[in-house]
């Protein structure tokens, strides 16, 4: 009975999953974000033009980091280098995907190896 007690007071405490998204789960995608992986895959021998959508990635990772509850980086033991390996596969499998969708895939990769504590 004790377990039952705590399995539903667990239940009833565990966060749903929603996100800041309207009631259709739709939300405003702000800056280069918004633009195709096709557009990203383009971008190798423009390294400034490039560098603006790491910019935003670097932005999504700490907005991820402060506004997820439990994480302090979702980077984990991670470097930016392996971000930009997995980025760009999933950006050449997936052009017409958004560049926003591809960071939210790689957060969802990135979630089981997060760190929770700041290290000591």
């Amino acid at each position: 009975m004790k377990l039952i007690n705590v399995l539903v007071v667990g239940l009833l405490v565990m966060p749903t999953g929603s996100y800041g998204m309207d009631s259709n789960n739709r939300y405003m995608t702000r800056g280069i974000g918004g633009r195709s992986c096709e557009e990203y895959n383009q971008t190798w021998e423009n390294l400034s033009y490039r560098s603006r959508f790491w910019n935003w990635v670097s932005g999504y990772v700490t907005a991820y980091n402060r506004w997820t509850p439990n994480i302090y980086d979702i980077m984990g033991k991670r470097d930016i280098d392996n971000l930009r390996g997995w980025l760009d596969n999933y950006c050449k499998e997936n052009p017409h995907k958004s560049f926003d969708d591809a960071v939210g895939a790689l957060m969802s990769e990135l979630h089981p190896k997060r760190l929770n504590e700041e290290p000591q």
